[in-house]
């Protein structure tokens, strides 16, 4: 359901908040004071989806999961995010920045998600050119985009 109105949501800083705060749910979604959100315009390996890097099964998710963590570790002080709509899961989609840095930007340009050209648009192609020229995360092995494993299972 797109939402007509767009509202931001203002990140306390993590030295100020508790682990219990802030929770990373996978590569590209989190629960932050309670708020589910969900990353816009990037899509992270899931859990489950298997890759292949160096001849042998590899699961990725996890790594999203730990570079996504890392990522707002780092720079949650100050983050804000601004939602786009909610999702049929009621997860607020939102690009969110830190330090003028978009994290959907980072997420991408460290091999961790792609661009998803669907709800994008491209805005994160130029990234994901960038990781995937450099062999960056999902990139150094051979990897579906999740939403090509996703339809996989169906």
């Amino acid at each position: 359901m797109r939402l007509g109105w767009i509202f931001a949501v203002a990140f306390m800083a993590m030295s100020s908040a508790s682990a219990a705060d802030l929770q990373v749910l996978d590569g590209d979604s989190f629960t932050f004071n309670g708020e589910p959100i969900r990353l816009w315009g990037i899509d992270t390996p899931d859990a489950n989806q298997e890759c292949r890097r160096g001849g042998k099964p590899w699961r990725p998710g996890a790594e999203a999961k730990a570079a996504l963590t890392e990522i707002l570790r780092t720079r949650a002080d100050g983050m804000r995010c601004e939602a786009r709509e909610v999702d049929r899961n009621g997860r607020k989609v939102s690009t969110c920045r830190s330090g003028g840095q978009d994290i959907g930007t980072l997420m991408v340009e460290s091999g961790w998600a792609w661009d998803y050209f669907e709800y994008s648009r491209g805005f994160y192609i130029y990234a994901e050119s960038l990781a995937q020229k450099d062999k960056r995360g999902v990139w150094s092995g051979e990897c579906a985009a999740p939403w090509r494993y996703r339809r996989s299972l169906r």
